[in-house]
Parts: structure tokens; sequence; C-alpha cells
């Protein structure tokens, strides 16, 4: 069977001549006359062989499905993507992390010397939104006074204090010049961030960041 509109192949004997169909070899007579020649039609290919003659498009070619090799490639790239991704989004948030950990430690030194100065305890409170110090002067700078709330600068951000023990959510800060050793542990999504102070130093970062 052929395929649709396909035009058929024609057979052309030479002049003078007739083509021997089912002769062997596809003999001419009369001899020595020049050999019969197979016309395709124009655009197609003539298939020697197949029943009716049937003719097909030239470069036609079966449809060609992946290789094991091509998934292979794939699938490798596809993961590559994804880890670059989690990296990316991994130090976006240690970087965050450790920004509201600088700022916090920042200003419980700065609550813990006025409470020296001032010879009055500050306690640091952590509240749903951020923190607050309790007992603090007002200043006359806005921005260096601790009598009001903060909130996080990245929102999810936790907080919870390790050391001492008993109280989860609040530290006393002075006004003795050395007091007891002090710690929080930050959290952001899947990282963590510990701030720790012997009493006497600053508070500063502890063991660097880490995943819970």
């Amino acid at each position: 069977m052929r395929p649709p509109h396909a035009a058929a192949a024609r057979v052309v004997a030479p002049r003078g001549g007739c083509f021997a169909l089912g002769r062997p070899g596809g003999e001419t007579w009369p001899p020595h006359s020049a050999a019969a020649r197979v016309v395709a039609p124009r655009g197609g290919c003539f298939a020697l062989g197949r029943p009716g003659g049937e003719t097909w498009p030239p470069h036609a070619t079966a449809a060609r499905g992946f290789t094991l090799l091509e998934l292979m490639v794939v699938v490798a790239l596809a993961a590559m993507m994804a880890a670059g991704l989690t990296f990316s989004l991994r130090d976006s948030r240690l970087q965050q992390l450790e920004r509201e950990g600088l700022r916090l430690a920042s200003l419980l030194d700065a609550a813990r010397a006025q409470a020296r100065t001032s010879g009055t305890p500050i306690v640091w409170r952590a509240t749903a939104q951020g923190f607050e110090f309790i007992g603090a002067s007002p200043r006359r700078d806005a921005s260096e006074s601790l009598t009001e709330p903060r909130a996080w600068l990245v929102p999810g951000t936790a907080v919870q204090v390790i050391e001492p023990a008993g109280n989860l959510r609040e530290l006393v800060l002075g006004p003795e010049p050395l007091g007891p050793p002090q710690r929080l542990s930050l959290t952001l999504a899947d990282q963590r961030l510990e701030l720790a102070s012997n009493g006497l130093r600053a508070f500063a970062p502890t063991g660097g960041l880490a995943a819970p």
C-alpha cells in the first residue's frame, strides 16, 4: 500500500527495445540495446521490491527518542541547578541571621553599659515580634534609645535564653561589673547562631553558625 497522493514510479524502456519484466537481470532486447531505466517521480524514491512500487518522500526517517546518555545528562544538569539554588537560599539565611546576631549583641552591650553606669539593672525580654529592654533610660537620640520595643529585621527569627537556666525569655544586665555568664540562641529557618558573654566581655557569636 503506498502513501496517499504518492506518485507511482514508471519504468522507461530504451528506444527500440522492450523491457522484459520478470527476466533475470531485467534484460532487454533486441541485443546490444541500451538498458531500461527506472524513473521515480519528482520528490520521491523508488522502493525496489515493494508491492506496487510505492514511493516515499526523500530523507524520510523514523522517529528517534532520547538515548540513556542524553537522559542522564539532563538529570545531572537539573540536579546541579537545584543544588545551586539550595545553597544560594541557605547562604542568604546565614547572612540574615548573622546580621540579626550582631545587632542584638551591640544592643545588649549598650544596655549592660547603661545599667552599670546608672546602677540600675536592665532586663532584656523577648517578645512575639522582637525584644525590649525594661528599665532603660530614654536617650536624646531615638536610634540609641533602648526604651522602645525592637522588631526583628527578618520576620521568623526566634530567640531563646540558654544560660542562665530557668528563664528562657529574659536576661538581667548589670549593674555589677562582673556578672554571671550569659548565652542565648537565635534561630532562622534551619540555621542557628549563639551569642555569649562571660559576664565581663562583650556579647559575641560563639562556635560560628550552625544548623540546629
